[in-house]
């Protein structure tokens, strides 16, 4: 959320986009959806940021891997694509 701010600072006063922006995809209502793509279509910087975001918190609630089961799929989330 610190990098987001920092490439748009005027989302410190947005408190509702920051909301959506910190919210899971899979949990956001119609109007923060429709406020989070309004963001990103205004700031298309946030879309890169947002997806890794999201891909990092779910990489986190992987629990029970080992090193050699994690090893790839930290490859595959965090590759320059």
């Amino acid at each position: 959320m610190t990098l987001a701010r920092a490439v748009v600072p005027e989302l410190k006063h947005h408190k509702g986009a920051l909301a959506a922006l910190r919210k899971r995809p899979e949990n956001l209502k119609p109007k923060q959806q429709t406020r989070l793509d309004e963001l990103i279509k205004k700031h298309p910087i946030l879309q890169p940021i947002y997806e890794k975001m999201h891909s990092l918190r779910t990489l986190m609630n992987h629990k029970d891997l080992n090193k050699k089961v994690a090893k790839p799929i930290i490859n595959n989330t965090f590759s320059m694509r």
